[in-house]
């Protein structure tokens, strides 16, 4: 009977230790399979979501160049749907950058209403520069731009202050007496070009 619950003993433990392992070792994949995921998945957002980022310059916080008119609005709004379905940038982008694009087209459309040479009121400017604003910070956040760095570097090294210094001095003298400096070219490059060397 002592051998039964002995040998009873050593496969239950057997059998115990071989699940502890395989929860571990499934464990570990799946996480080793979200890590890879998550890196492609950034990676591939990086570069996708470049070329919109860039179409939000519509979008600017100051305008250095005259205010908009109306109907450019339609060529923004074209510029962003040839991102999403003719690069295909849509397929990429979260639930918040996606919502944060649609908002951004939205207040496109709405502001592009009235007469097409008509320039934007500064409360359709902020409407805008808010929209872009929103769109740019997602965009980020999707790709993990604002986080800083886990393993962060050091800062260099400060350089020892110089242990000699050069200075030039003009001859103010050579100046006021050209006549006389003419005669001497070799005092007038001394006044002119007098390296000073300072500890």
């Amino acid at each position: 009977m002592e051998w039964f619950i002995g040998f009873l003993g050593a496969v239950l433990g057997t059998a115990a230790g071989g699940l502890s392992v395989f929860l571990t070792t499934r464990a570990q994949m799946r996480r080793e399979l979200e890590h890879t995921y998550d890196q492609e998945l950034r990676t591939r957002r990086m570069d996708s979501y470049m070329p919109l980022y860039k179409q939000t310059d519509t979008l600017p916080r100051y305008w250095q160049s005259k205010q908009p008119i109306r109907r450019e609005m339609q060529e923004w709004a074209r510029a962003f749907d040839d991102w999403y379905f003719g690069e295909a940038g849509g397929m990429l982008l979260s639930d918040k950058a996606r919502q944060a694009d649609h908002d951004a087209l939205e207040v496109i459309a709405a502001v592009s209403d009235g007469p097409p040479d008509a320039t934007l009121t500064d409360a359709e400017i902020e409407r805008l520069r808010r929209a872009g604003q929103a769109l740019r910070r997602t965009l980020a956040a999707d790709v993990g731009a604002a986080e800083g760095a886990r393993l962060p570097g050091r800062p260099p090294a400060i350089s020892p202050p110089p242990a000699i210094r050069f200075k030039i001095q003009d001859s103010q003298e050579a100046q006021e007496h050209p006549a006389e400096s003419a005669g001497r070219p070799e005092d007038l490059s001394q006044r002119n070009h007098c390296l000073i060397r300072a500890r």
